[in-house]
């Protein structure tokens, strides 16, 4: 079964979930599909190697998502460029010559860094989640 990554900011999201919620609900028994999962940070002493931390339990686990997937779906809004994983994984997804579908929400795509748009030139955009879950079942030949 074929793998779809969801990307999209957690850390700074009002609402990380739910639309994940919706696409998994309804191509779950399509793709496998891979949401990534926040873990609690615990409050930091100076003493301990917070980015060690986030290596282990938020890059490495991502990463290895990415490389293992087919397809990458990334909902873009404003919360995502408030912080770097979702643009680090579009570039690696990217890199990698990964099946990107892309959603903006909220911006116009003329004020999104040029990196970012870049990365995603060969992208298929999409504008609503409905559509983009239409658009997986179509691929799939459902």
């Amino acid at each position: 079964m074929k793998k779809i990554y969801l990307s999209g900011s957690i850390e700074y999201s009002s609402d990380p979930y739910s639309w994940r919620d919706q696409i998994y609900k309804e191509l779950s028994s399509l793709y496998k599909v891979i949401i990534p999962k926040a873990v609690e940070i615990p409050h930091f002493k100076p003493d301990i190697k917070y980015k060690e931390f986030t290596y282990k339990y938020f890059v490495l686990p991502d990463i290895k998502h990415i490389l293992k997937s087919e397809h990458m779906f990334v909902k873009i809004d404003e919360a995502v460029l408030h912080g770097a994983g979702t643009i680090s994984e579009i570039t690696f997804a990217s890199f990698y010559k990964k099946h990107l579908v892309y959603m903006i929400d909220g911006l116009e795509e003329r004020n999104l860094p040029g990196w970012l748009l870049g990365c995603l030139w060969k992208a298929k955009r999409v504008h609503t989640i409905d559509e983009t879950i239409e658009y997986y079942k179509k691929l799939k030949g459902k």
